[in-house]
């Protein structure tokens, strides 16, 4: 019966020391996933900082494109008004000359 014990405690002993090895690489893999955990939330958050930069510089070139434009468009909005307020003006004139108001 001696032997029997003895080969059932070996057993036990052989089934503990797996049991423990396993139980050691889980913890490691765990802290790995853990670290790589943080080192993802990382690059997430450098992501979102990479994102908001490239947004805000896409932004100033689109209105650094847009300027030339803009002002070219003011130019010919200035010369158009005057234009408009001549004509106006003529035509009011020339009815003033036409009704006799000098």
């Amino acid at each position: 019966m001696e032997s029997t014990e003895k080969e059932n405690i070996g057993t036990i002993n052989y089934r503990l020391t797996n049991i423990e090895s396993t139980l050691t690489e889980l913890k490691t893999v765990v802290l790995e996933n853990k670290l790589q955990e943080k080192e993802i939330k990382d690059i997430k958050e450098k992501l979102v900082e990479c994102l908001q930069a490239f947004n805000s510089h896409d932004k100033r070139i689109r209105s650094l494109e847009i300027e030339p434009v803009q002002d070219k468009a003011k130019k010919w909005q200035t010369i158009t008004d005057m234009v408009f307020k001549w004509v106006i003006a003529a035509g009011i004139g020339y009815f003033a000359l036409k009704i006799g108001l000098k």
